[in-house]
């Protein structure tokens, strides 16, 4: 069942590395070593992101948790985000663009167990627009 993370408190005891895999309702994004982004700026990265959010969307809702690397679909490690605020800008503008009708998302920036700043985006479950 989703479950929004929207709090430090709600993601430590749910995002253990080496524990918590991706599943129905979870998908982790780690950072590109260039650019420290999950998505490139371009319309591929655009596409991406579209599509990560809109199958989440689509189904029973979800958390996407942007600063989260996995290794073979289990959480390995947090990465900090650069200039969180900034991407989750650029990933309202993509959707308002890309998507229509544009799912209801919650993002937050929080604080991982080890004091890495993450994003989680929580996108509802269809039948919530915002």
């Amino acid at each position: 069942m989703y479950q929004p993370i929207r709090s430090s408190d709600d993601l430590a005891p749910r995002l253990i590395r080496g524990v918590t895999r991706e599943d129905h309702w979870l998908d982790f994004k780690g950072l590109d070593a260039t650019t420290g982004r999950p998505y490139t700026a371009n319309d591929n990265g655009r596409e991406e992101c579209r599509l990560d959010v809109a199958a989440f969307a689509n189904e029973d809702g979800g958390t996407i948790v942007i600063g989260a690397e996995e290794a073979v679909h289990v959480l390995a490690r947090f990465i900090s985000v650069p200039n969180a605020q900034d991407l989750i800008r650029w990933i309202d503008e993509v959707l308002k663009e890309k998507l229509e009708p544009r799912p209801a998302i919650d993002p937050y920036v929080l604080r991982a167990p080890g004091g890495e700043e993450v994003v989680a985006i929580n996108v509802a479950p269809p039948g919530r627009l915002s």
